[in-house]
């Protein structure tokens, strides 16, 4: 939630936690190595959780962005190639889609679906080779991904979240396409 004041006030911000226990008030969405089973279980959590947030809380429902670090940008970008049509788009920071995680592509939910990645060069637990894939694997989808990318490791700087917070903007201005 820290991120949330990098961006605008009337943003209404919510942040999910992984199920995993992960040291001391520290959490993880899966153990490692990804476990396919377990990915899709979370990702129906996830689903199940956007929609509760859409009944409950009064946001704008064709503006919902998923946006995660690490694993949390693996679950976000695995929840937009499933479940496309539930969101407007996804940012992935210092991450990358699971590796043989078989989940159903919704293709033609992907079309032009808004998606931001941003990565470090010197990261150095997920290199950026796993970053620019996940955009090209998407690209193919037709997604509209726009990869930026950073002199950091992994973390998210200044730099990257100013580049976060300007996709965001100009993508909060375009007519929704869901």
């Amino acid at each position: 939630m820290g991120l949330a004041s990098y961006f605008s006030e009337d943003m209404f911000w919510v942040s999910g936690r992984g199920p995993q226990t992960y040291g001391n008030n520290a959490f993880d969405w899966y153990e490692l190595p990804p476990n396919p089973t377990k990915i899709a279980a979370i990702l129906k959590q996830v689903n199940i959780f956007i929609g509760e947030l859409k009944l409950k809380y009064p946001i704008d429902t064709n503006n919902v962005y998923l946006m995660g670090f690490s694993q949390g940008s693996m679950i976000s970008l695995s929840y937009v190639i499933a479940f496309p049509n539930s969101i407007s788009g996804a940012v992935s920071q210092s991450g990358a889609l699971p590796s043989d995680i078989g989940l159903e592509i919704d293709k033609k939910g992907l079309e032009n679906k808004a998606i931001m990645i941003t990565h470090g060069s010197e990261d150095m637990m997920m290199p950026i080779e796993r970053g620019r894939q996940s955009g090209e694997f998407l690209k193919k989808y037709k997604a509209d991904v726009t990869f930026k990318e950073f002199k950091m490791g992994h973390t998210i700087n200044n730099e990257s979240i100013t580049e976060v917070k300007k996709w965001l903007h100009l993508e909060l201005q375009k007519p929704k396409r869901q």
